[in-house]
């Protein structure tokens, strides 16, 4: 804002509008976010359908490939932080973190590019479903079956990115997508992923910085730890394990910042004492994946996968959750459908 005049950001100046639409009285709306209308065309080939999510770093719409003909989801820096090298780098690095992987439980990236004004996006497979976290928004918590189906497709995916070098350090019931049909899992959001090996010089995040989910990262995470590993992500997804199973998450607090103090020196109550129904093997799984030290926790993805299954014995790789049941018209859906109750934080390190 400049005196009394809006200046339209790049990615408003790129977009050709609808009839009755031109795009000079953009402003932010109630949440300080700068939206675009139905109808504008990105690039001569994508027109937004509707806007059907927002997190901290952009804003997903429902487009149309009018090229090939299909519904995608498209995912756009917010205009305001195009300008900050840092979250310029995550946004391109979750766009091939997740091309990388190649695995069917990871959202498949189709695209990625940016306006002729530098504002950059990225196009997604379109989802047709719910996240964990809307879903647990409703039913609280979930039956065993249904909770070790999601933990073994997350866990397939998260071997995959550990192959490829990858820890995703965002684990989350919010990134984690429930697809409709056929039911299968979708992990989402590599934005503040950790891949081994990078380049120091593109390093996204400084030693003794706290970035990610408090309820949901490791210790060593909470500690600003840049030498995260795979045990870090199984941590989180342990912490996952939890909400899901006891309908409340390991570890609380009433600020960002007890949460911390929890996650690094106290010890939770076993998932057996909160919810007796799940069965005590599958609890000390769940207390493993929930060690303090990431030595301490299994050696793998496939190594937690094989546990939990063992843990629930005649119930093997569980059961999908029952059917999705669609919103009503103009409702969200799709990924990343609606503001993260968990946001992603950045603090200094303790």
């Amino acid at each position: 804002m400049n005196g009394n005049r809006w200046h339209r950001p790049a990615a408003a100046r790129d977009l050709k509008y609808p009839p009755g639409v031109d795009g000079r009285g953009l402003a932010p709306d109630d949440m300080g976010v700068i939206t675009l209308p139905p109808g504008a065309m990105l690039e001569g080939r994508y027109r937004l359908l509707r806007l059907v999510g927002r997190g901290g770093m952009g804003l997903v719409y429902q487009a149309e490939d009018t090229q090939l003909g299909r519904v995608v989801a498209l995912k756009l820096l917010h205009p305001q932080k195009a300008g900050d090298a840092t979250m310029l780098a995550r946004f391109r690095q979750e766009a091939r973190a997740s091309a990388s992987i190649g695995h069917p439980g990871i959202v498949d990236v189709l695209d990625l590019g940016q306006t002729r004004q530098g504002a950059p996006y990225f196009v997604m497979e379109y989802l047709v479903g719910e996240t964990l976290g809307q879903r647990l928004e409703r039913e609280r918590r979930l039956p065993v079956a249904e909770t070790v189906w999601i933990l073994s497709g997350v866990l397939d995916a998260l071997e995959a990115a550990h192959a490829r070098g990858i820890v995703h350090r965002d684990l989350k019931p919010d990134n984690i997508f429930l697809v409709a049909d056929p039911a299968s899992i979708k992990v989402l959001d590599f934005g503040i992923s950790k891949l081994q090996g990078e380049d120091p010089g593109l390093r996204l995040t400084n030693t003794g910085v706290v970035i990610g989910t408090p309820r949901y990262m490791s210790p060593e995470q909470a500690r600003g730890s840049q030498s995260l590993g795979p045990a870090s992500d199984l941590f989180s997804l342990g912490s996952v394990m939890y909400r899901t199973l006891a309908g409340k998450p390991p570890f609380t607090g009433a600020t960002n910042t007890d949460i911390l103090v929890s996650v690094l020196g106290e010890p939770h109550r076993p998932l057996c004492e909160v919810q007796p129904e799940v069965p005590v093997d599958l609890s000390l799984v769940c207390d493993m994946m929930l060690a303090k030290e990431a030595g301490n926790r299994m050696a793998s993805a496939r190594a937690a996968r094989d546990l939990i299954r063992m843990a629930v014995g005649a119930l093997g790789a569980g059961t999908p959750p029952r059917p999705y049941a669609p919103p009503e018209a103009g409702a969200p859906s799709g990924p990343g459908a609606a503001v993260e109750p968990e946001s992603t934080v950045t603090t200094p390190g303790r």
